[in-house]
């Protein structure tokens, strides 16, 4: 890959665990000491501690325990003060593509002395003295300088990622959301070191690892890998040999064919599984909607089903109803100059209770939708990369110039707000062990909620 380097945008200012859950409830109304110690199961002292030493003082809570606007931007990662780092961001060589990752430095791993410049050897195991030996894929050049529309694009879904991934670490989860500028220099030409896997349940029948770690696999990868098949019969014959396909009607093919037949039959059971998720923009949906599906019947299946496999159908389930929502921002885009520039959690109560809806929303859903902030829910409208309940805000309020709008009929039928905090719950580090039966019925809640936008596909 080639390796540019860039000025980001980091705030300077960062949010705990803790401060974040106690400015969560606060945002929503919650104040009383007692109340907040008993949702949060902390101890009633510490909670006072966290709000007059660390909120108050840093202007996120005023004297009567209430958020401030401040506060509110510290709580959605937007703090008012930035500052620039250099980081570095990754273009792939195979296809040319910038990746969706960034890094403040690079790891360096360095090959053994007696390898050759096609083969580098790597000490896996130091005890042991065991070698890997991965399997070098050639350079590609490209042109020097990236779009930097592009670069963008990669910044934003890269927060994205790491959004979903709820990453703890400082320098990760501060950074701000505003454009990178690219330093004048020639890219540094590196390899990072993946793995390509069969995983047990999912659309694709390989996938390729992230060599970041921030996602179990990344997509970019693959996508670049799978028309270069053709190119790399050796490592096609590996991939062949991993799947262990035997199939009579494979049998006869190139590795690089029966990889791409392979990726036919993925896409015939998709369209089994998913008739009406056909067009391009539905590709994210339809991803989603097949893994929740699988991790629906496996859990199912499972008498004790692990806690990491819990947390992913959760996450999925709540990847879904956001690439459901993304969808339908770009299909029903909103008008953004007639929104108020700012408002406060009871002028929004307001907007949300006068929306053109066959069905009002209820009330808790206005309660959990509330406390959005109008930038966000801006931001959710034009980039289509916030949370949830920024996104629903701003497909709701674009109802006002839709009349086709699917709001306008569906509204929040069928979403369960008290399930929704499980996907939360399965991110942050929090006491709540997720159960079988709860998280089953958040994916058949999100199911429901998904399968009522069909017919609008």
């Amino acid at each position: 890959m080639d390796v540019f380097t860039v000025l980001a945008p980091q705030t300077s200012h960062h949010i705990n665990v803790f401060q974040e859950a106690v400015l969560g409830l606060l945002a929503t109304g919650v104040r009383d000491l007692s109340e907040l110690a008993s949702n949060l199961e902390l101890d009633r002292d510490l909670i006072a501690f966290i709000i007059s030493q660390e909120l108050q003082p840093r202007g996120w809570v005023d004297a009567g325990q209430r958020i401030t606007e401040r506060g509110l931007d510290a709580l959605t990662g937007e703090e008012a003060e930035a500052s620039l780092t250099v980081m570095y961001a990754f273009r792939d060589a195979i296809s040319g593509r910038l990746l969706p990752r960034f890094a403040r430095s690079l790891e360096e791993v360095r090959p053994t002395q007696s390898s050759s410049r096609d083969r580098p050897e790597f000490v896996d195991d130091r005890g042991t003295g065991r070698v890997r030996r991965p399997y070098r894929l050639p350079f590609r050049a490209h042109d020097l300088v990236p779009d930097l529309q592009s670069l963008q694009t990669a910044w934003r879904d890269f927060r994205r990622d790491v959004r979903a991934a709820a990453v703890e670490e400082v320098d990760w989860v501060t950074y701000a959301d505003q454009s990178l500028e690219l330093i004048d220099a020639p890219p540094q030409r590196a390899w990072a070191i993946c793995e390509i896997y069969a995983p047990e349940r999912d659309l694709y029948p390989w996938l390729v690892s992230d060599p970041w770690r921030l996602t179990p696999a990344l997509r970019p990868l693959r996508e670049a890998l799978t028309p270069a098949m053709s190119r790399e019969p050796y490592l096609a014959t590996k991939v062949i040999d991993l799947l262990r396909q035997d199939d009579a009607d494979l049998a006869g093919a190139t590795p690089a064919d029966r990889l791409a037949q392979l990726d036919l039959l993925a896409k015939a059971r998709a369209l089994q599984e998913a008739p009406n998720l056909t067009k391009p923009e539905h590709e994210m949906m339809q991803e989603y909607l097949l893994r929740v599906i699988r991790l629906q019947e496996s859990i199912t299946a499972a008498s004790s089903p692990y806690q990491e496999e819990l947390t992913n159908l959760a996450n999925q389930c709540g990847s879904l109803l956001e690439a459901t929502l993304k969808w339908m921002l770009g299909r029903w885009r909103v008008e953004t100059q007639d929104w108020p520039q700012n408002w406060h959690r009871r002028e929004l109560q307001h907007l949300l209770q006068s929306l053109p809806l066959a069905k009002p929303l209820t009330q808790p859903s206005i309660e959990a939708l509330s406390g959005q902030v109008a930038k966000q829910v801006r931001l959710a409208g034009k980039d289509r990369d916030r949370p949830f309940k920024a996104l629903m805000v701003a497909a709701l309020l674009s109802t006002h110039v839709h009349m086709d709008h699917p709001f306008r009929t569906v509204s929040d039928d069928g979403l369960d707000w008290a399930l929704m905090d499980l996907r939360n719950d399965s991110s942050h580090a929090t006491s709540h062990r997720l159960q079988k039966d709860e998280v089953l019925r958040l994916t058949q809640s999100a199911l429901n909620w998904f399968r009522q936008f069909e017919r609008y596909l």
